[in-house]
């Protein structure tokens, strides 16, 4: 150090017994001319003792030249070379090393080894120059330091006017909060509000509890909290997220960022999250129903029969329809009614049968919705004590009703707004599979009927014929044939024209219905003859039969006579498997053959194949 470098490494010494004049003219024939204006070091053997600055000296030279040199020694405090590397280290240990020199009234301060020897002079001009030398540094650190300082506080302030935060420095024992002049802060209108309400907020001794329970807990654990929280302007919330830093153990700094926008958008997202949620749940619903409708669509290209597909409906429709009751309608010609073929659900409020005229939605052509409760235009076939929602949607196919599709709620409860647009495409659905089943049962009836009488014609009673002759071949039971003759249609025919017989034809139909058993076959095998097929019957119990049906048929004639002035007679002839053939061809012309026999008579005969023909039965 320059301090080390400035000490005197040569100087004067005499010893305590020597005389002045001698310790002078040793100190003056030194050849170093700077250890001249020193002092002069004053030994006992090797040690240090004291010494005699030079006034003393040119003093006792001029007064007692012999005087011994310890008597004008002047008693010093020496530096050992660990005191001084100690003092000059800090500026403290600076001081007591010049309040040292001050105390003895020296300029030079002697060094002394560990043994008391001397080593050197350290002169107060170098320790002056040297403290000097450090208060300068001392200077330009500090303005240094201040320089840095103004210049952090500029970059600071720069930095909190640009902060659109909230920023605060809050004393949590004292109930102080010091705002920091952020952008936020400055701004007038908005930001002002917001920063009284949370100053007021922090000070208020109710309000600022939990606000200094988070701050308390960031001094104490001496960690960064972070919280996120909303102040009510303007009739919105505005939301804020807090990071509050502890900077001493009684104070902590609450720095506020407005995350509005970012609310905003999460609350966004999860209303997209939502919504998005709810398309695909309407998107599975919509595929699921799609799966339904094309098995709907399935079934009923593969029913042979409407009431097939009553049967078979509900079950497709239930799924369709969750948590609601349901009924399928159909219109029955004959009638006028619509009845119902299909349900589904524990609490159908709708009657089983209904005219056109009681159904809103049949009249209007179109869907009919009632609300839960409402009575205006509420449909006559639904029951009056009904009070949730209901719905009634046509079923027409080609201008004309073919039925009705009704779905209807629980009580007091409404129904799911898709099952408005899923009803109408279940209706078209619906509306083009009965009209198509319905075309296909008319031809299949005009196939097997005939047109008159509307009973079976003669291909389909000689189908049925075979059939039931295999069956009583593998049973090997009885089956009778009767071939029936209608007399005086014909005359009928002549008189009054082919609606007349077609008339006839079918009162007479109507008459031999109920006299024919589950299992038998009527049907019409000519224009006036008639064709009974018996399966489990033998030839006595067919005449019994054939009997009765005579019997029935005279009975007609006093109704008839406007139409039949002779009346209408029968004639019957009977032939019985196996006595008169095994095949349908055999037992249809044997009984053809008694039928003859019969007719070639007067009156009504019933004869069987095996009697003659002039026997009446």
């Amino acid at each position: 150090m320059e301090l080390e470098a400035a000490i005197q490494q040569t100087f004067a010494t005499g010893l305590v017994s020597a005389s002045v004049a001698a310790a002078a003219r040793q100190w003056m024939a030194l050849p170093d001319p700077a250890s001249h204006t020193t002092c002069l070091l004053v030994l006992e053997g090797e040690s240090l003792v004291g010494i005699v600055l030079p006034r003393d000296l040119l003093r006792a030279l001029a007064t007692q030249p012999a005087q011994a040199l310890g008597q004008i020694a002047r008693p010093v405090v020496p530096l050992t070379s660990a005191d001084l590397t100690q003092a000059i280290a800090t500026e403290a240990g600076l001081k007591t090393l010049v309040d040292r020199f001050s105390q003895q009234q020296l300029e030079w301060l002697p060094l002394v080894d560990d043994r008391h020897r001397p080593v050197g002079l350290l002169p107060l001009s170098s320790l002056c120059q040297e403290s000097i030398r450090r208060l300068q540094q001392q200077s330009t650190h500090r303005a240094l330091a201040e320089q840095q300082m103004i210049t952090a506080y500029q970059e600071l302030r720069s930095m909190l006017d640009a902060l659109p935060d909230m920023v605060f420095e809050i004393a949590i024992d004292q109930l102080q909060v010091k705002v920091l002049p952020t952008q936020l802060a400055q701004s007038l209108g908005r930001g002002g509000d917001l920063i009284n309400q949370m100053v007021e907020i922090l000070t208020h001794p109710d309000r600022s509890g939990p606000w200094l329970a988070a701050a308390r807990e960031a001094v104490v654990k001496q960690t960064m909290i972070s919280l996120e929280y909303s102040l009510y302007l303007n009739q919105q919330d505005i939301w804020f997220a807090a990071s509050i830093v502890p900077i001493s153990d009684r104070s902590a700094m609450w720095v506020a960022r407005d995350i509005s926008d970012r609310k905003q958008a999460e609350r966004a997202l999860a209303e997209a999250n939502v919504q998005l949620k709810t398309w695909i749940e309407a998107l599975e619903r919509r595929n699921h129903d799609l799966k339904l409708l094309g098995d709907l669509s399935s079934l009923l290209q593969t029913c042979l029969s409407i009431e097939e597909a009553g049967d078979a409906l509900p079950k497709l429709l239930a799924p369709l329809f969750p948590q609601c009751s349901g009924g399928l309608y159909l219109y029955d010609d004959l009638q006028g009614l619509f009845s119902i073929i299909g349900q589904w659900g524990s609490h159908l409020a709708s009657n089983p049968s209904f005219t056109f005229r009681q159904c809103w939605a049949l009249r209007r052509g179109r869907p009919h919705w009632i609300d839960a409760g409402a009575q205006n235009l509420r449909c006559q076939h639904v029951h009056d004590d009904f009070s949730g929602e209901s719905l009634c949607v046509p079923i027409a196919g080609k201008g004309a009703p073919l039925g009705m599709l009704h779905l209807c709620a629980q009580p007091r409860q409404r129904l799911a707004p898709e099952h408005r647009p899923m009803a109408v495409t279940v209706a078209e659905h619906l509306a083009l599979a009965l009209a198509d089943m319905q075309l296909r049962q008319h031809y299949q009836q005009r196939e097997i009927h005939d047109e008159d009488s509307q009973l079976f014609n003669r291909r389909y009673l000689e189908q049925r014929l075979d059939r039931d002759l295999a069956l009583a071949a593998r049973n090997k039971t009885s089956l009778s044939v009767i071939a029936i003759a209608l007399d005086g249609l014909e005359l009928a025919e002549r008189l009054s024209g082919r609606d007349c017989l077609r008339n006839l034809l079918q009162q007479v139909t109507e008459r031999l219905r109920p006299r024919v058993h589950e299992g038998e076959t009527l049907g019409c095998y000519g224009k006036h003859d008639l064709l009974l097929l018996l399966p489990g019957t033998d030839i006595e119990e067919a005449c019994y039969r054939a009997e009765q049906l005579r019997q029935l048929l005279s009975s007609l004639e006093l109704s008839l006579l406007e139409f039949t002035p002779k009346g209408i007679g029968a004639a019957m002839g009977i032939a019985c498997f196996p006595n008169h053939g095994c095949t349908a061809a055999e037992l249809i012309h044997r009984a053809d053959l008694a039928l003859y026999r019969a007719r070639s008579g007067k009156g009504n005969w019933i004869v069987p194949y095996s009697l003659p023909s002039g026997d009446r039965a």
